[in-house]
């Protein structure tokens, strides 16, 4: 498949810009940068998507993403009419879900609070599916095959592995999924996952063999 690359731009403090690119089912280990400003993030990012030869960026475009998002748009004027050299998806947490139709036969907006709950809910699913199919190939109780791109494989990175675990799930009144967002998240005393939430805006292109659309 194409090689995606998901960003998530640092808006305070400590945080960290993260660049997590991904081919198919496997993730590769992600790019971190700090002490640049909005440009300077945004040429060194879209430098890097152009080196590895990214055939789409999704960035979150939340708060300072917008910013990140808006010299994306004066660097593709300035390509000579060509616009940059992949295509860019604009991601916004708190947009509807999309349309796709779950196993269950509910969809998206039905199962979901906002995108940034289905995102990370996807990526649950992959882990999920990942682990049955390893039992399934080790013949033990509880396996299960899965096709393979609806698999998950991710760098041997401590900290990324602890920040997929670190957002709460919670419900609305109407039942749908909620995933803790980042400011309710410091209120408690826990960081930022820059590096997951980056490696969950990648998988958006093709996921369940559906297409995800975040226009």
């Amino acid at each position: 498949g194409d090689l995606v690359g998901g960003m998530d731009v640092a808006d305070e403090g400590d945080n960290a810009n993260c660049l997590a690119p991904r081919r198919g089912p496997r993730w590769r280990p992600i790019i971190t940068w700090k002490g640049m400003n909005v440009t300077q993030s945004a040429r060194h990012a879209m430098r890097l998507c152009e080196e590895m030869g990214a055939k789409v960026a999704c960035i979150d475009v939340v708060g300072v993403g917008s910013a990140i998002k808006g010299e994306w748009d004066t660097l593709a004027n300035e390509q000579d009419g060509d616009g940059l050299p992949f295509e860019f998806v604009p991601i916004t947490g708190g947009d509807k879900p999309t349309e796709a139709v779950w196993p269950d036969g509910k969809t998206s907006r039905q199962k979901f609070a906002n995108l940034r709950a289905e995102l990370w809910w996807t990526m649950r699913e992959r882990f999920r599916k990942t682990h049955e199919h390893v039992l399934f190939q080790r013949g033990e109780a509880g396996g299960a095959h899965h096709e393979i791109e609806e698999l998950i494989s991710i760098p041997n990175d401590p900290q990324l592995i602890s920040e997929l675990s670190m957002p709460l799930v919670s419900y609305t009144s109407a039942g749908k999924i909620q995933i803790e967002g980042k400011k309710e998240m410091r209120a408690r005393g826990v960081r930022s996952p820059d590096k997951a939430d980056a490696a969950v805006y990648a998988q958006n292109i093709s996921e369940r063999k559906i297409k995800f659309r975040f226009r």
